[in-house]
């Protein structure tokens, strides 16, 4: 995601495009922290022109709350404004104008690396990169054990799990006799789960 109040530069499109980086851009910082979650955003390049409160603040979400790296494009009369980002975690890495080779450069040394990819059982989707899940499109709210275990499930589509593959894979440090004897808490999510998606 670009987060440029002058728009984004077509020429580095084109370039991130040839590495297969999608380019998001957003003009104003407020709307790219209203739909960062929508756009599946790997890395924020901030442009210095936003400003110091407004970069320090949307450093704050989308490094500090989501984990994301964040890199700043600027200029050297941009350089008394950096301050408040860069104690929030953004890197002032970029320099502007946009030059394709090095804004790719920068993109891929912090972009993470590709996770496993998404698993779709009819109209199921369930993303371990992203740990989301789908049902016709609509977003299922899990909790971590509920992804987990659907995660499992969607993994061996059409195949039967045993209560003691459960218990061996979210429990593997119980005795065979502790888990035969007992029903793990995740044995009980399960018709939980089934609900969700019905």
């Amino acid at each position: 995601m670009l987060v440029d109040p002058n728009g984004s530069d077509e020429e580095a499109r084109k370039a991130l495009h040839a590495e297969a980086i999608d380019l998001h851009t957003c003009l104003d910082p407020l709307h790219a922290a209203a739909t960062i979650g929508l756009h599946n955003v790997d890395v924020v390049v901030l442009h210095a022109d936003l400003g110091a409160l407004a970069m320090e603040q949307f450093t704050q979400i989308a490094h500090g709350e989501l984990g994301l790296p964040v890199l700043i494009a600027y200029h050297r009369e941009h350089l008394q404004t950096l301050g408040p980002a860069v104690l929030a975690g953004a890197r002032p890495v970029i320099d502007l104008p946009y030059e394709s080779g090095q804004l790719t450069a920068a993109i891929l040394h912090v972009a993470p690396a590709p996770g496993p990819s998404a698993l779709v059982v009819g109209d199921l989707s369930v993303d371990p990169g992203a740990y989301s899940a789908r049902l016709n499109g609509q977003p299922i709210v899990l909790t971590a054990l509920e992804f987990e275990l659907l995660y499992e499930l969607a993994s061996a589509a059409g195949a039967v799990i045993t209560k003691q593959q459960f218990v061996q894979r979210f429990w593997s440090d119980l005795t065979s006799d502790e888990a035969q004897g007992s029903s793990p808490g995740v044995l009980i999510e399960i018709p939980h789960l089934w609900a969700l998606l019905l």
